[in-house]
């Protein structure tokens, strides 16, 4: 009889893998050229104002949401990010055919050199 050898060669994987000398991971900053985000982002509203209160009534009616069976179906579909599953645009029917062009781009306008925005007058 033979057995199985799964549960072998995952044991031999894991002790491979706990042998092997931890990589550092490579990171595009370091902790200097990190932006300090105190002064970028706004602190959190206060607990005891209403935006607090907004804010925390938003999360939990969030989660309720969560338990719904039928919105649950509908973000499932909503998180589908193909083509073939996006439906078509509202009375719009693609054309059988490439659309003509329906005026010809001239070709002997000469090219604008001024700059842009033009200058001021003094």
């Amino acid at each position: 009889m033979h057995k199985n050898p799964l549960p072998l060669l995952v044991s031999v994987a894991v002790a491979l893998a706990a042998l092997l000398p931890a990589r550092a991971q490579q990171t595009y900053f370091n902790r200097q050229e990190m932006p300090d985000l105190i002064k970028c982002l706004p602190a959190p509203p206060d607990t005891v104002g209403p935006d607090f209160a907004h804010d925390i009534l938003r999360y939990m009616w969030g989660k309720t949401q969560r338990l719904d069976s039928v919105r649950a179906a509908i973000a499932e579909g909503d998180a589908v990010w193909s083509r073939s599953a996006a439906p078509p645009a509202r009375g719009a029917v693609p054309p059988p055919a490439p659309t003509p062009i329906s005026a010809p781009i001239p070709s002997d306008v000469a090219p604008c050199h001024h700059p842009y925005p033009p200058p001021r007058p003094v």
